[in-house]
């Protein structure tokens, strides 16, 4: 009886850890291509935050719109796009571990917009409006631009994909003067409500920060811990069984919090200190390489995966074979707007963007009408054995008498 009682029991867990794993799989979100899986509004899907310099102008890139062939018109005039900058939270740089992560410590708590750029797109993907901050000042040297580009993030399941991009260049001017460090983050808006966010990249990507997107960074820290909480607890309760313990290794895998998490999704750039420092961990030639900043040439992938999270390097091996490239597939321009074009139709090896996925419900639903007519046919036939059994009975009774 015991053992009958701890395989039923096994099974209750062994079910709700599916459900629990089936949800996460659902809601894996991604910079920020594949966040979330389950493409509600493409339209307001973040795909890539940039920031880098160029001279003596900072440059932000805000991509939407991942794995678009289709030409417009879209439903971009729907949104609202904002990118928005924390200039006073200090960038602290005394942990190696989290320079190499993340370019730097940021406390969550004092978070704040000191300034912010609005961008409205029409359906075509051009720019409607741009509304700067006031305390930019004079904004006539200011460039924007926004359009379809070849989707700059070097992967192979976004190659020969297009995105929506909209692209900024800010004269360094337009900053305080003593201004040496910058924190970002991205976000798009349907009325008052907000749908995404990008902070750095290849962080929402993880299952594990699935709730974070419709959160000020300021209650990112106060999120992650409640997942922390959450799933460790799941994960230490999984474990106990043999027979659950493979489901106690996916829920660590996708779901359980690393110690290196508590910090919020920002993108950091930093003056004060030395790219020479972030070569130790990766080798550039230029500044503002991530994840000090942005560049478009930076290979996130293989960055992010040599200090803890290797979904994306993984990825590319499936999907890219080998030997995996580490380069986008279409050069960069060294000028406004840095974009490459588009790909169009008719381009060698440009495939269409598939159909959404179908919705499992009608299966289900489908399935459930013909288990009710299975059941209904079975209730049928019994009742009517019964009925003749009954009146088989009262033949014999009547025989008898």
């Amino acid at each position: 009886m015991k053992a009958k009682a701890r395989r039923r029991r096994t099974a209750v867990i062994a079910l709700i850890c599916l459900a629990v794993l089936g949800a996460a799989a659902g809601s894996v979100r991604a910079s920020d291509h594949a966040d979330p899986m389950i493409l509600k509004e493409p339209d307001a899907n973040i795909t890539d935050l940039f920031f880098f310099p160029d001279g003596d102008r900072y440059v932000v890139i805000f991509d939407v719109r991942r794995s678009l062939t289709a030409l417009p018109p879209y439903r971009l005039e729907n949104y609202e796009y904002r990118i928005y900058f924390d200039l006073h939270t200090p960038i602290g740089h005394a942990d190696d571990a989290m320079n190499a992560r993340y370019g730097g410590s940021v406390n969550a708590a004092t978070l704040n917009e000191d300034r912010d750029i609005l961008v409205r797109l029409k359906n075509d993907g051009t720019v409607k409006e741009v509304v700067y901050h006031r305390d930019f000042g004079d904004t006539r040297s200011f460039q924007a631009q926004a359009g379809v580009f070849d989707d700059p993030f070097n992967f192979p399941r976004f190659y020969k994909k297009n995105a929506v991009a909209m692209i900024i260049s800010i004269p360094k001017a337009a900053f305080p003067p003593d201004q040496s460090h910058f924190i970002l983050w991205g976000a798009t808006f349907k009325g008052d409500k907000k749908i995404d966010h990008v902070g750095r990249s290849n962080r929402t990507q993880q299952a594990r920060f699935e709730t974070l997107n419709t959160l000020h960074p300021r209650e990112h820290l106060d999120a992650i811990m409640k997942n922390t909480t959450r799933f460790n607890r799941l994960f230490m309760w999984l474990n106990r069984y043999r027979e659950t313990q493979p489901y106690a290794g996916a829920v660590q895998l996708l779901q359980q919090t690393r110690g290196y998490d508590r910090v919020p999704d920002v993108l950091v750039y930093s003056t004060q200190f030395p790219d020479a420092v972030y070569s130790t961990y990766f080798p550039t030639d230029t500044p503002g390489g991530f994840p000090n900043g942005r560049r478009l040439e930076d290979d996130v992938a293989a960055r992010t995966c040599a200090v803890g999270d290797c979904i994306l390097q993984e990825l590319s091996f499936i999907e890219g074979g080998w030997p995996r490239q580490t380069t986008n597939d279409k050069p960069f321009s060294k000028t406004f707007p840095y974009l490459a074009a588009p790909w169009k139709e008719g381009d060698p090896g440009l495939r269409p963007t598939p159909p959404p996925a179908g919705s499992i419900w009608r299966l289900v639903i489908i399935v459930l009408l013909v288990l009710v007519l299975i059941l209904g046919i079975l209730i049928y036939y019994a009742f009517l054995g019964w009925k003749y059994k009954r009146l088989r009975r009262r033949q014999y009774a009547d025989a008898v008498l």
